[in-house]
């Protein structure tokens, strides 16, 4: 089952939220776009939910990121910063 939290500024439901394998409902969670798949939504709306987001990596072992624009390292490194602000080299 998977769980929904609401932040006021920035509503979960603006992404999909799915298992990798359909058919189960265990396995990675995948967080995909629905409306905006840009980098700077995928940042704000991984900052306004990141609780939620390391609680789904805990309870499913793995969260995949997929259909934003996301096009290079630099691209990486912007999203995961902003759900781990505090990652070092």
């Amino acid at each position: 089952r998977i769980s929904f939290a609401k932040t006021a500024n920035m509503p979960i439901d603006q992404v999909t939220i799915s298992f990798l394998d359909p058919y189960q409902s265990s396995g990675p969670l995948v967080i995909s776009p629905r409306f905006d798949d840009s980098l700077s939504f995928l940042t704000q709306w991984l900052t306004a939910h990141r609780s939620y987001v390391e609680s789904q990596m805990l309870l499913h072992g793995a969260v995949l990121i997929r259909g934003f624009q996301i096009n290079d390292a630099p691209d990486f490194e912007k999203a995961i910063m902003a759900l781990q602000p505090n990652l070092s080299d």
